[in-house]
């Protein structure tokens, strides 16, 4: 039971880090400010790049996975966090800089794929379900651990705000020494279309989704600082609720599912829609704090939802496979989000900071409403069959 209890620890000292890529963000509009020459674009890659680089880094995993041990995967995994997340700190060139934080991200790429993995090598059945769960909460308390802590370090200096990562380096010792290796599954690969179409479909929601709530970890410091609604220190308080939101969300996420059950993915929708809306119709910090919280209970939410839905969908020797995917959908979606939500703010005329959010904000609501009258269609079709 010891020994059970000490697994369930260091695993979920993996998805502790998962989120901490957005640390940086309170850091944004005072790095913009220390490189007027950049584009606000190019800044707002620092938080946008490692998750382009961890889409590429969880499709390479899926292939080293099967020659190469899990803990052999997980010490380059937090190597590459501890060098692309504290080395920025000692460089003031923004392109090194971006090129550690490209680094950075394969770290992360590796930890999400290799997260769900090892809870389904250790556990079964309800702990399973269980441990899924406690996955969630975990990545959303790393994720107020680097947005609180990331505010407070970027009052001091916006360079001071990468040794917040070296959280990882007492948590890559915990994992060496007490994590044992899992034991090896055979991965088998049956022609390129193993998954089917129901799954890319979901896949489409999880890059959408992330693409549309993303928008606030890379718009928000901008629109408080812009408006004068606040500073570096409160913008990081912003975002940090937004994982206070997440983490009480994962928490209860299985009374959620129990509750809502087939309609639990719009539910995360609607709720991820009605903060972001807050969000961008306040022009008071509190009001903007509420709407940070139901935005990230919105996202605590519509996730898990999508990887139950995913791993009844998927055959279950692709069940892995269809979860490696899910975090490259995730990353895709967030890294294009600037760059989608760009286009409405040429066509409209409008600069970063509110406006992503608003437009934002409408999607996420639209999506809620199509994806509840799909979930309705669906659900009225299988009783008839029965």
């Amino acid at each position: 039971m010891t020994k059970n209890i000490s697994i369930k620890a260091v695993i979920l000292a993996i998805p502790f880090l998962q989120m901490s890529a957005t640390a940086i963000s309170p850091a944004l509009a005072d790095i913009m400010a220390d490189f007027p020459h950049i584009s606000a674009n190019t800044i707002t890659w620092m938080v946008t790049l490692p998750s382009f680089t961890s889409v590429i880094s969880a499709l390479v995993l899926s292939r080293l996975v099967t020659f190469m041990t899990k803990r052999t995967l997980l010490m380059i995994a937090l190597g590459s966090f501890l060098i692309g997340g504290v080395v920025p700190y000692f460089i003031d060139n923004i392109y090194l800089i971006l090129a550690l934080r490209a680094v950075f991200g394969t770290s992360i790429g590796f930890l999400m794929s290799l997260s769900p993995d090892l809870v389904a090598a250790f556990f079964d059945g309800e702990e399973r379900a269980s441990m899924m769960g406690n996955q969630s909460a975990a990545v959303n308390l790393g994720g107020l651990f680097f947005m609180f802590f990331g505010g407070i370090l970027a009052a001091i200096h916006w360079n001071a705000t990468f040794l917040v990562y070296l959280i990882g380096l007492p948590i890559a010792f915990w994992i060496f020494f007490k994590l044992p290796e899992p034991k090896r599954i055979k991965h088998e690969h049956k022609g390129k279309n193993s998954l089917p179409v129901k799954v890319y479909i979901l896949l489409g929601g999880v890059m959408l989704f992330n693409t549309l709530f993303f928008s606030l970890m890379t718009n928000a410091s901008f629109m408080i600082s812009a408006e004068n609604l606040g500073d570096t220190t409160q913008a990081g308080e912003v975002l940090t609720f937004f994982t206070v939101g997440s983490f009480l969300a994962g928490l209860i996420f299985g009374k959620t599912y129990g509750a809502f059950s087939n309609y639990t993915t719009a539910f995360g929708w609607l709720c991820a829609g009605t903060g972001m809306l807050t969000v961008g119709l306040s022009h008071n910090l509190t009001l903007i704090v509420i709407g940070s919280l139901l935005t990230g209970a919105g996202m605590a939410t519509t996730m898990p939802s999508y990887l139950i839905k995913l791993s009844h969908s998927a055959p279950p020797k692709a069940v892995s496979i269809a979860f490696a995917y899910t975090a490259v959908a995730a990353g895709v979606g967030q890294f294009i989000s600037p760059y989608f939500l760009g286009i409405f703010n040429l066509i409209f005329s409008r600069e970063i900071g509110r406006f992503p959010i608003l437009v934002s904000s409408i999607l996420l609501l639209l999506m809620a409403a199509a994806i509840f009258v799909s979930t309705r269609i669906s659900k009225k079709e299988m009783v008839e069959l029965s």
